[in-house]
C-alpha cells in the first residue's frame, strides 16, 4: 500500500555479486528505486534501473502505450528516463515496499516526476539483504552514511523481494552474472512536504501520512498502523467538501485507491439480486454509472447530485442528494456496508432484516444486522471507520425528459405544494432563483423531469450548464471574460443572472446522468447548502433573498451572489444523521462563481454564515455535512437531529479509542459524546 509521508525519500539499490564486495558498493552496478504515488493519481511503485554516474539531475516521464507519468494505472509498465551526469536510466514498475509491515524500513517517495535533484550528502541509512533472506532492518545511521548494515533481523509477512531481484537480473544485468546482495541507500530529496488541498482551495493541510490502500486488508493494516503510532484516521475522496469533514493532520486514506466492482456477497435465498450491485466504496460516481450501463442488462442510479467526480461513499456519508420529492438522498439506496472500525475490526452492517446470509459471511468479518447500527453507519461522516464496500440497490437504465420554464417568484412559490402537477406528474423538481430583483421581479427557472416515453433524444449530449448561468447570459463570451465583469461592472450581475436563466429554458432529452450534471467541471466555484422542512420553503427562500439584498455593496463584486440559488426537493430519509432525516426536505444551495486563483472570498463566507445562522435559528435548518464551511456547532447538531443519542452510541462502540476523530469532530461531535444525556 503506497504511503506518501511528510518527507520525500529516494532509495538507491546497488546490485552486487560476491566478487564486487572487495571493492565496496561504489563499484557495483547501481539501481535507483523510487516508489510512491503522485497526488491524485493511482498508486504505483517504480523501479528505476541503469548505471548511475555522479548524480541524478532530472526525472522525465516517457509515455509507453496507455501509461504515462500523468496517468498511471495499476500494475502498468511505465518507462521513466532519468538524466544523470553520465548514463541514462530506464524504469519499470515493480512492487518493492511494504510500509504497513515495516514503514520505517521501506519508505515510499512522493514526487510529481518533475526535476528531482539528487543529494548524496542526505543519506540517512543503509541496509543489506542477501538473496533469499528476510527483509533486513532499516538501520538509521546518519553518522556513517552509505555503510552497509549486516543485520538480517526482522521479517515481513508480505512476499519476499525475489520478483524485484529477478526483474533487475533480466533487465540490466548481464545474463552470466548472478545477484547475491542488494545494498540500499536511502536519501531525502529536496522536494516540498505534502500539502493536501480540497477542490475549493479553502482547506489546506499537511498530514502525517497519505496512504492509498487497494484492498480491505490494506485498510485494516493502515488503521492499525495509525493506532500504533497514536494517530487518527480520516478517509477522503475527490476533495469536493468545503468543510473539514474529511481531513486530519494525521493519516488520510485516499478512497479512490479502492474503487472496483466486486462480486456479490452471500445473500439470503429470498433476496432478489437482479438490481443489487456490490462495489468498493471509493469508486467515482461517473465510473459507477459507466459500469452499471456496461452490464448485460444496463442499470442506473435511481438519482444523482449535480457532480459525478465524487467517490460514491463521500456523497453517501455526507447526505448528498439529487432532486425529486419521492426520492431520498443517495444513502437510501444502500443495503449493506463493510466498514473497518477501531482496532482494524471489520463489520458488515445491515438493517435488522438484512440481505446477507449469516452462514456465508467470512469469518474475519462480523455481521451486524441491526436497524440502529445501519441507520447510524450509512451517514456517518467518517466518524465510525473507513467504509470499504457497499451493496446498493439500483434501477434499470433510463432516459430523462427535462422541461425548463422561466417564471416569477410570486408565481413559482405557488407551485410549492405536493398536490400541484409539477410534483404529481414529474419524478424530479427543482428551482433556480435569482436573488436580485430586475424590473421589480425575482426570476425563477422551474425545472421538472420525468422518465422518457417516446420523445426523440436531444441532438446534443449536454445542454447549457446551470453553474454557468453568467456565461449562458452573455453568449460568445469565455468564462474569463465574464468573470472580468465582476470587477469592472458588478452592478450588471443581477441582469446577467436573469439572462442566464432565460437561456436555460427549453426541453432536453438525454441519459439521466447527462441531465443531472450541473456542469461544474473547470469552473472556479463553490457552494454551501441548507436543508429545511418542505413546508418552510417559501419562508426560507425569502429570507435568503432578503439577506442577499441587505449585504449587497453595489461596487464590490465579492458581495454579490454570482449564481442563482437553487431549491431541490428530497424525500425523508431513515438515516439518523442525514440532513433529510424524518422529513420531506427542501435543499437550498448557495453557489458562488469566483475568479481564477481567488477561491473562496471572505465576503461570500460571511454571507453564507449569515444565511446559515438565520435558517438554523428560524427555519429548522440543517447544514450539509460537506458544505457547511465549518459553521456548525455541537449545539446546532444536538438541536436539529432527534436521533443524535442513538447515533452517538454506535460511534462509541465502533470507535472506542477515538481513532476516527479530527478537528472537525472536536468542534461539533466530541462535545456531545461527553454529554450526560447520551446513554
Amino acid at each position: 500500500m503506497p504511503d506518501v509521508s511528510r518527507n520525500v525519500w529516494l532509495t538507491i539499490w546497488t546490485v552486487a555479486s560476491r566478487s564486487d564486495l572487495t571493492d565496496g558498493p561504489t563499484t557495483c552496478s547501481p539501481v535507483m528505486a523510487i516508489s510512491g504515488r503522485p497526488a491524485g493519481l493511482t498508486s504505483f511503485a517504480l523501479l528505476i534501473v541503469a548505471e548511475i554516474g555522479r548524480g541524478v539531475s532530472s526525472i522525465t516521464p516517457v509515455s509507453i502505450g496507455s501509461s504515462s507519468a500523468s496517468k498511471f494505472r495499476p500494475r502498468s509498465t511505465t518507462i521513466v528516463t532519468v538524466s544523470a551526469q553520465s548514463g541514462t536510466m530506464m524504469a519499470v514498475s515493480a512492487s518493492i515496499s511494504c510500509p504497513i509491515c515495516n514503514p520505517s524500513r521501506w519508505p515510499f517517495a512522493y514526487t510529481r516526476m518533475a526535476t528531482a535533484p539528487f543529494n548524496s550528502s542526505a543519506c540517512i541509512g543503509t541496509s543489506l539483504m542477501e538473496r533469499g533472506s528476510p527483509r533486513p532492518e532499516f538501520t538509521m545511521n546518519p553518522t556513517r552514511p552509505c555503510v552497509p548494515a549486516t543485520s538480517h533481523a526482522g521479517s515481513c509477512a508480505c512476499r519476499p523481494p525475489m520478483a524485484m531481484m529477478n526483474k533487475i537480473n533480466s533487465i540490466c544485468m548481464p545474463q552470466d552474472r548472478d545477484i547475491d546482495f542488494i545494498f540500499s541507500y536511502s536519501h531525502i530529496l529536496t522536494l516540498s512536504p505534502i500539502m493536501w488541498t480540497n477542490y475549493g482551495r479553502n482547506i489546506q493541510i499537511s498530514p502525517w501520512k497519505i496512504v492509498a490502500p487497494t484492498s480491505l486488508n490494506d485498510i485494516v493494516d493502515a488503521v492499525r498502523l495509525a493506532e500504533e503510532a497514536g494517530r487518527t484516521v480520516r478517509a477522503f475522496g475527490d476533495g469536493h467538501s468545503f468543510s473539514s469533514v474529511a481531513v486530519t493532520g494525521d493519516m488520510m486514506i485516499r478512497s479512490h485507491a479502492f474503487a472496483r466492482p466486486l462480486s456479490m456477497i452471500g445473500l439470503k435465498d429470498d433476496v432478489e439480486a437482479s438490481h443489487l450491485v456490490h462495489v468498493e466504496a471509493g469508486i467515482r460516481i461517473r465510473d459507477l454509472v459507466k459500469y452499471l450501463r456496461s452490464l448485460p442488462h444496463p442499470l442506473g442510479l435511481p438519482n444523482m447530485g449535480g457532480y459525478d467526480g465524487q467517490a460514491i461513499i463521500g456523497a453517501i456519508a455526507t447526505g448528498t442528494h439529487g432532486s425529486g420529492h419521492t426520492l431520498g438522498p443517495l444513502a437510501d439506496m444502500v443495503r449493506s456496508v463493510t466498514i473497518v472500525a477501531g482496532g482494524g475490526k471489520v463489520y458488515r452492517v445491515e438493517p435488522t432484516q438484512g440481505i446477507s446470509d449469516p452462514a456465508q459471511v467470512p469469518p474475519d468479518i462480523t455481521l451486524v444486522q441491526d436497524d440502529q447500527w445501519f441507520h447510524s453507519v450509512v451517514v456517518g461522516m467518517g466518524c465510525m471507520g473507513v467504509i470499504y464496500s457497499i451493496v446498493i440497490e439500483v434501477v434499470d437504465d433510463y432516459v430523462l425528459v427535462e422541461d425548463r420554464r422561466l417564471n416569477r417568484w410570486p408565481v413559482a412559490k405557488t407551485l410549492l405544494n405536493t398536490d400541484h402537477n409539477v410534483f404529481k406528474n414529474f419524478r424530479h423538481q427543482e428551482m433556480l432563483v435569482n436573488p436580485y430583483k430586475v424590473d421589480g421581479e425575482n426570476k425563477v427557472l422551474v425545472t421538472a423531469r420525468r422518465v422518457r416515453k417516446n420523445e426523440p433524444m436531444s441532438k446534443s449530449a449536454s445542454r447549457e450548464a446551470p453553474w454557468m448561468v453568467l456565461a449562458n447570459g452573455i453568449s460568445g463570451f469565455a468564462q474569463q471574460a465574464i468573470q472580468a465583469l465582476f470587477v469592472s461592472s458588478p452592478e450588471k450581475i443581477p441582469s446577467i443572472l436573469d439572462g442566464g436563466l432565460a437561456a436555460l429554458r427549453g426541453t432536453f432529452v438525454a441519459p439521466y446522468n447527462n441531465v443531472f450534471l450541473l456542469g461544474i467541471g473547470g469552473i472556479d466555484g463553490y457552494a454551501s447548502e441548507v436543508a429545511v422542512p418542505f413546508e418552510r420553503t417559501e419562508e426560507a427562500a425569502e429570507r435568503v433573498i432578503d439577506i442577499f439584498e441587505r449585504v449587497l455593496k453595489p461596487k464590490n463584486w465579492r458581495t454579490y451572489a454570482t449564481s442563482p440559488f437553487s431549491l431541490r426537493f428530497v424525500a425523508a430519509s431513515p438515516h439518523y444523521m442525514s440532513p433529510q432525516y424524518g422529513r420531506l426536505t427542501t435543499m437550498i444551495e448557495l453557489p458562488f462563481v469566483t475568479l481564477p486563483d481567488v477561491g473562496v472570498t471572505e465576503e461570500s463566507r460571511k454571507i453564507m454564515s449569515v444565511i446559515h445562522r438565520d435558517l438554523i435559528d428560524n427555519c429548522e435548518g440543517r447544514l450539509h455535512w460537506g458544505l457547511e464551511f465549518d459553521d456548525l456547532t455541537a449545539d446546532d447538531v444536538k438541536a436539529t437531529y432527534p436521533k443524535w443519542n442513538e447515533w452517538a452510541s454506535v460511534v462509541r462502540q465502533l470507535d472506542p479509542a477515538g481513532t476516527f476523530r479530527s478537528e472537525w469532530t472536536r468542534r461539533m461531535i466530541e462535545p456531545l459524546l461527553e454529554d450526560d444525556m447520551i446513554v
